[in-house]
């Protein structure tokens, strides 16, 4: 009776190691894929700074310039602002779908 009682326990531990270390792997992946994103996200915040940086350096070169030269910075700042817009709208999820209430 004492033998079976502590096999069942064993048993009982065994199976909560195997628990544990199942949610340790996907913990552990988890945490992986944040540190992913948040590196992907560190990299392209740094380059959209990047980008607001040179064009503020273009604009203040272009004081006493010609028109034609603000027009054409300026056109690069929209050609910029639609290619970074196209890019957040292509990689942010859309929001989960709202959940009718019966």
């Amino acid at each position: 009776m004492i033998v079976a009682l502590l096999t069942a326990i064993l048993v009982g531990i065994a199976y909560l190691i195997y628990r544990l270390e199942t949610f340790m792997a996907t913990a552990a992946q988890a945490l992986t894929d944040l540190t992913n994103a948040v590196t992907t996200e560190t990299t392209l915040d740094q380059s959209v700074l990047t980008l607001i940086q040179n064009l503020l350096t273009q604009i203040q070169a272009a004081n006493g310039v010609s028109p034609a030269a603000v027009e054409a910075l300026v056109a690069t700042m929209q050609a910029n602002a639609s290619g970074l817009a196209a890019a957040v709208t292509a990689n942010t999820p859309a929001p989960p779908a709202a959940s009718s209430a019966s």
